[in-house]
């Protein structure tokens, strides 16, 4: 169970560079969505993601992400802006194909 208060770190590439984050759970409704914040290393940010259910059974994943831009590396925001949109889609895609596997694998177990 996720809790408000509780804290994770995570290690990501970007731009070629190995960052180590530590992230704070802000908000958390089981099913319905997950907010954290960054609390030390990179730079300033707040991640919201959000899941509703769909007819098919399955469940959309949605994110809001609020970077704080100054000083990364020295590029300009738009550049920044669409760097960070790949990276959270493709993060976003990998997490949709692991989960399905895990629910097909979970089926054909049963």
């Amino acid at each position: 169970m996720t809790q408000v208060g509780a804290t994770a770190r995570s290690t990501m590439r970007f731009l070629g560079r190995w960052l180590d984050m530590t992230f704070q759970i802000v908000e958390s409704e089981p099913s319905r969505c997950l907010t954290l914040k960054s609390i030390s290393g990179g730079t300033p940010c707040l991640f919201s993601y959000q899941y509703d259910p769909v007819e098919d059974g399955g469940t959309n994943v949605s994110l809001e992400a609020m970077i704080h831009f100054t000083g990364i590396v020295g590029l300009a925001e738009p550049v920044v802006t669409r760097v960070i949109r790949r990276q959270l889609e493709h993060d976003l895609l990998t997490l949709k194909d692991m989960l399905e596997a895990d629910a097909s694998t979970s089926r054909s177990a049963g």
